[in-house]
């Protein structure tokens, strides 16, 4: 396992980290059945925000990746890389992970090796749907409404079934999932709201939607966190997210759409071992569309692109 390790004191430090975070990645793969032949490497840095921008992704990638800083803090991330024409794996860990293997804390430790976990199970997810559409992957030029509901409808899957794969090594980390969804369904509406009031003020169509979208494909995002490892340890959102359960409840607009991305979610997984091309996205892509539309904006591809409506007149926003 090709390890990277930077920022450390002394070599004897980095070793003894590098032998820590693969006999980790080799037990948790073992014990979930986690196939990681696709992993291209492991990078730990105390500077982890630096060792994301600077990792070499083997393309001319059209966004540096950056940590996740709103609602939650990213400490690890498994962006794909593509080596010798073929697509692989590269976990990025916050140098935090793997210190805290060493912990006397038994929570700590084990809150640690699910990270390890959840990071190994994305490996796995990446090097499954590669094989079910073989030079799809880092290829693939969508344009228009299809590359921004693509792009969320992706995010919604990966983050669904790294959280399914791995949820049964750590399944109190549901509280977390639980808190950053809440954190999320509160603020989401009224900043969604506060894009489209903003584009009565500056007319800009670009700003609105980019906000707008934003808010609710994060959204979905977060919730597929929490469903992913709900499914994963075969229980319910009642019974081991309380608290959301009741916001759902509570929350008119998005509660039929948690529904229906669970179920689509479910589906893709049920199904995931007879893939054969992207369009298993699309419903989950359809789910997106619809989401954004009831928070006031539709979008469509034209030849010059994505077209976009703000479908609220000032003073109207959604409820």
């Amino acid at each position: 396992m090709d390890i990277h390790l930077i920022g450390y004191d002394t070599e004897a430090h980095a070793n003894e980290i590098g032998a820590l975070v693969s006999e980790c990645l080799t037990a948790v793969a073992s014990e979930l059945d986690l196939n990681l032949d696709d992993l291209d490497g492991v990078t730990v840095a105390h500077d982890y925000a630096r060792a994301l921008a600077e990792l070499d992704r083997g393309f001319a990638a059209s966004k540096v990746l950056t940590p996740t800083s709103d609602l939650a803090v990213g400490i690890a991330m498994t962006p794909a890389v593509l080596r010798g024409g073929s697509v692989s794996a590269h976990i990025v860990l916050h140098a935090g992970i793997p210190e805290s293997l060493k912990s006397e804390d038994e929570a700590t430790v084990q809150l640690a090796i699910y990270l390890l976990a959840h990071e190994a199970a994305h490996v796995h997810d990446l090097a499954m749907r590669n094989r079910a559409f073989p030079g799809v992957l880092l290829n693939q030029q969508l344009s228009g409404e299809d590359g921004y509901l693509f792009q969320a409808a992706d995010a919604c899957w990966d983050e669904y079934a790294a959280c399914r794969l791995s949820a049964r090594i750590y399944p109190e980390q549901v509280k977390h999932f639980e808190t950053v969804f809440c954190d999320a369904l509160a603020v989401a509406r009224e900043r969604a709201n506060q894009h489209v009031a903003g584009y009565w003020q500056d007319r800009d169509h670009s700003k609105a939607f980019s906000g707008v979208f934003s808010e609710y494909s994060n959204l979905l995002k977060f919730a597929s966190y929490l469903i992913g490892h709900i499914d994963g340890t075969a229980s319910s959102l009642a019974e081991v997210a309380p608290r959301a359960h009741e916001m759902i409840q509570s929350s008119s607009y998005f509660a039929p759409f948690l529904s229906e991305l669970a179920q689509c979610l479910d589906t893709m997984w049920k199904t995931r071992e007879s893939w054969t091309a992207i369009d298993v996205y699309d419903p989950v892509k359809t789910l997106v569309r619809k989401l954004v539309r009831n928070g006031g904006v539709e979008m469509s591809t034209v030849p010059q692109g994505l077209y976009v409506r703000i479908l609220c007149g000032p003073g109207m926003l959604p409820a």
